[in-house]
């Protein structure tokens, strides 16, 4: 996929998940469904931040304080970002999360699974914890609702 930035210039995302994390991150609605994406160049503006992927695995056992700083050693996302989401409570989509005291940095702690997760360089904390709970959430319910 080839963005245009309003000077022109090309940034390219490879592959069609790629393509849709980026959009996501973006909050930006795809115009004609998701089954047009192989094959069409947009030009919408700039992504930067949404180029670079990194693959990254979170050991089962890490705490959240060792979580985020592996986040922060590659590029991911700041610690002091990560902290202030995770204790600002804006997670409130999740069942799980529900008995949770919120206003600490890791109120979140046991609920980011364990996995191998491809992260942008550079995302936003509010997506990062998403992703991991997310999958927390479908691990969840695959073991136990089986």
């Amino acid at each position: 996929m080839t963005f245009l930035d309003g000077e022109g210039d090309a940034n390219l995302i490879i592959g069609e998940r790629a393509f849709k994390d980026c959009i996501s991150l973006k909050e930006f609605d795809h115009p004609l469904g998701w089954t047009d994406v192989p094959s069409i160049s947009y030009s919408f503006g700039t992504f930067e931040g949404c180029i670079s992927l990194t693959e990254i695995t979170i050991p089962e056992g890490y705490t959240c304080a060792q979580i985020f700083a592996l986040l922060e050693e590659k590029g991911v996302c700041s610690v002091s970002d990560l902290e202030a989401y995770a204790a600002n409570g804006e997670l409130n989509e999740y069942w799980f999360l529900e008995g949770v005291t919120w206003g600490h940095k890791y109120s979140l702690e046991g609920y980011l699974f364990p996995d191998t997760y491809d992260f942008f360089i550079g995302e936003s904390a509010s997506s990062v914890l998403k992703k991991l709970l997310s999958n927390f959430e479908v691990k969840w319910e695959k073991e136990y609702n089986e």
